[in-house]
């Protein structure tokens, strides 16, 4: 009698998957979570590994379609205009070390468990950046100006945000006459977040870059397995 065939691994929890997905997505864009982590467009961060994941299913023996529509649209996205030398063209740059890493761990080592290939892409990327930063204008310097310039222009427009309600709508001093007071405090409070920010900025930025990794590897089960040949 043959040995039975390994049942693939399956996904489960698939309700908390797209729960947690979706706080990943819109929760850095809601003070204070803005001057806490790093990455504020996490799209930036989801599209690439998506993109990552389906050619590799495509080369296991996946849709050509469905790789070929994810990589055009992790192009455009990552095409946007930005301003020169910007904290988004260190997101882009980012998200892209890890895409590219984490899909040629998950190429040549699919038996592998996911925590360990995640964490071998996000070694890899960081080596790369700490390489570019002897070599290259990405030097520790710079990153700290354009972090510290991102939190700002985050802090700033929450605070404008703030202020805008409150002077278009003038009953809000009416019923709280410690709104004005209130803001200032809060305020200084997203400072000190941002300082916190950065001080834990590779830490933030891991953990991070972990939550898309998980989000797409059911599609590299998915292919490899289907490949195998059940």
């Amino acid at each position: 009698m043959s040995d039975a065939v390994a049942p693939a691994p399956s996904e489960r929890g698939w309700g908390k998957l797209l729960l947690a997905l979706a706080a990943f997505l819109f929760l850095p864009h809601v003070p204070p979570f803005t001057a806490l982590l790093p990455v504020e467009e996490t799209l930036l961060l989801l599209l690439p590994a998506l993109a990552a994941c389906c050619l590799v299913g495509w080369w296991a023996g996946g849709r050509l379609l469905l790789a070929v529509a994810c990589v055009a649209l992790t192009i455009r996205v990552l095409a946007l205009d930005a301003a020169p030398g910007s904290f988004y063209n260190l997101v882009r740059g980012w998200s892209l070390l890890v895409a590219g890493g984490f899909g040629l761990v998950c190429l040549f080592g699919v038996r592998r468990p996911f925590f360990p290939r995640a964490l071998t892409a996000l070694s890899l990327a960081l080596v790369l950046v700490f390489a570019m930063g002897l070599k290259g204008p990405l030097t520790p310097a710079r990153t700290g100006q354009a972090m510290q310039a991102e939190f700002g222009r985050r802090n700033a427009a929450a605070m404008t945000m703030f202020r805008t309600v409150i002077s278009e709508n003038p009953e809000i001093m009416k019923r709280m006459p410690e709104s004005g007071p209130m803001l200032t405090e809060f305020e200084q409070r997203l400072k000190e977040s941002s300082d916190t920010g950065i001080q834990l900025f590779p830490s933030l930025l891991f953990l991070e870059s972990l939550i898309p990794l998980r989000s797409v590897r059911s599609r590299t089960f998915a292919s490899t397995t289907s490949s195998s040949g059940g």
